[in-house]
């Protein structure tokens, strides 16, 4: 997604996998003209964060307040046990409790340690130079909400009047004024738009080679490469391929590897390669893996590539 701001241009890369309701929730803002209508970077607090996503006309506030509602909460993938999980340049929406988004979000001007409100889960970040050039030239005099000590407009008269409000009393703020999905392949990707859902199950995988020879099913003894990553962190904690490991071998889709490895690789045909997204319900869940590094509530990504069944 490409925004234009009253400080300059910014680039977001969108990520479904993160936040599935909150990167559609984002999405159907840019799609619909919400960000036409002069959007206030309300709430720039110096090395915190700087809130938005109030419509500057109180027509669309309603609309959205009354048409489309809250979104439930997304799982959260951000390991919280560390410091500063709430990265530089990742978006969250802003809450008050259990499924309270709407269309307020933040920025995060630094990493932060944030995530274990339901609705911190980040959705998107920030891409490129000049889009961080561009976020640190948001205008951040008028600091935190009042009821923090700060000087920054009052949400609720915002949405009451909108754009006259904050022109008369809050002449140094900075806009979003457009937003517009991007069609630009050298933009980073998660591959989320070529994911594909297992019926029943939360994993999702991309096919990254196909294959040809015979198709997996359930209670065929197969033989695989495996690569496992921490989505979080991006730390490999396990691979067939490492110096001193071999190909790993089992019974498919009889419970003898993690749920979302075991449906995964269904379907795939020998010398297909697969990557595999694993929410933590179907992964090592809220307790991890510790003695391999996996953190509780990790997201998997596995790498599967099938060499041989039977």
């Amino acid at each position: 997604v490409k925004c234009a701001t009253t400080a300059g241009p910014i680039t977001i890369a969108v990520h479904r996998t993160w936040s599935p309701h909150g990167a559609a929730r984002f999405l159907d803002m840019v799609r619909s003209g919400f960000f036409s209508t002069k959007v206030a970077l309300f709430r720039s607090v110096r090395g915190f964060i700087c809130q938005t996503g109030i419509p500057g006309e109180p027509d669309v506030h309603k609309l959205w307040r009354e048409s489309k509602g809250n979104i439930e909460d997304d799982p959260q993938w951000l390991d919280t046990s560390v410091d500063g999980p709430m990265k530089r340049g990742y978006l969250s929406f802003a809450g008050s409790g259990k499924n309270s988004r709407g269309t307020e979000f933040f920025f995060s001007y630094r990493d932060l340690d944030l995530g274990s409100s339901p609705w911190e889960v980040p959705f998107a970040t920030l891409v490129g130079e000049e889009s961080f050039q561009t976020m640190d030239h948001w205008y951040t005099g008028y600091g935190d909400v009042q009821a923090f000590g700060g000087k920054a407009p009052l949400q609720s008269k915002m949405y009451r009047e909108g754009l006259p409000y904050l022109e008369a009393n809050f002449p140094e703020l900075d806009y979003i004024t457009g937003c517009d999905l991007a069609e630009d392949e050298s933009l980073p990707s998660d591959g989320a738009a070529e994911e594909t859902s297992i019926p029943g199950f939360k994993t999702t995988y991309k096919i990254l080679k196909e294959g040809s020879g015979v198709t997996v099913q359930k209670g065929n003894h197969v033989t695989v490469h495996a690569t496992g990553v921490v989505r979080q962190s991006g730390k490999k904690f396990w691979s067939t391929k490492d110096a001193g490991q071999k190909p790993f071998s089992y019974q498919a889709g009889v419970g003898q590897v993690i749920t979302g490895w075991d449906q995964g690789l269904l379907g795939m045909r020998e010398g297909e390669e697969r990557r595999i997204t694993i929410p933590a319900e179907e992964g090592y869940g809220a307790r991890g893996f510790p003695t391999w590094g996996i953190p509780p509530g990790a997201v998997l990504e596995f790498t599967l590539e099938v060499l041989h069944v039977q």
